[in-house]
């Protein structure tokens, strides 16, 4: 069962069937905050749903907010990109602590990118950031180091990816041809078992 805090949904989603089924609009555990906590935890929440809105694709990301055990305010966006007709897709899922007593951010990120096109080709990246000292708890300071964190990262795997390309990591990675400087027809019919 899962609570969307969001939208006010609980719901239980079947992996086989791809089916999300609504049960209800009150969550098990609720969030015990009182009126100064839960509009600081919306005005934050407008900051990263604006953020996201603008620096994600549309339609591909979601951010959620909690506060989580450790009485920090846990921020996650996840995004997924898919482009099946080209032969990829790429997750990218950021976790973001906010220690609103020291002012300060910790963060992880997760990268999983796959290429299928006549074989295959993963990476996933995996990277802590943090403690980051921020000015105040706030939504734009959070939203802030958050951007800056997220688009240094982008960029040093970007120019990862490019030395690799330029070196030809890539291209030494996709399937040799045999020996016959052909590719094998598996669908000979001389190679069918009677």
């Amino acid at each position: 069962m899962y609570y969307d805090s969001k939208l006010g949904v609980k719901f239980m989603f079947d992996p086989a069937t791809l089916i999300a089924t609504v049960h209800g609009t009150e969550s098990d555990f609720p969030e015990q905050l009182d009126e100064q906590w839960q509009t600081y935890k919306n005005g934050i929440q407008g900051s990263i749903d604006e953020y996201v809105s603008m620096h994600y694709r549309d339609g591909t990301a979601r951010a959620s907010l909690c506060f989580n055990q450790d009485g920090n305010l846990q921020i996650d966006i996840s995004c997924i990109n898919l482009k099946l007709e080209a032969c990829w897709g790429g997750e990218w899922q950021a976790q973001w602590i906010v220690d609103t007593q020291n002012n300060q951010i910790n963060g992880h990120v997760n990268i999983n990118n796959h290429y299928f096109e006549e074989g295959n080709i993963q990476f996933n990246l995996s990277k802590d950031f943090g403690p980051i000292p921020i000015a105040s708890a706030d939504g734009p300071n959070i939203v802030k180091a958050i951007k800056n964190t997220e688009t240094s990262y982008q960029n040093s795997v970007e120019e990862i990816l490019e030395e690799g390309l330029k070196d030809g990591i890539f291209k030494r990675m996709r399937r040799i041809l045999p020996v016959t400087g052909s590719k094998f027809n598996w669908n000979n019919p001389k190679l069918l078992l009677n």
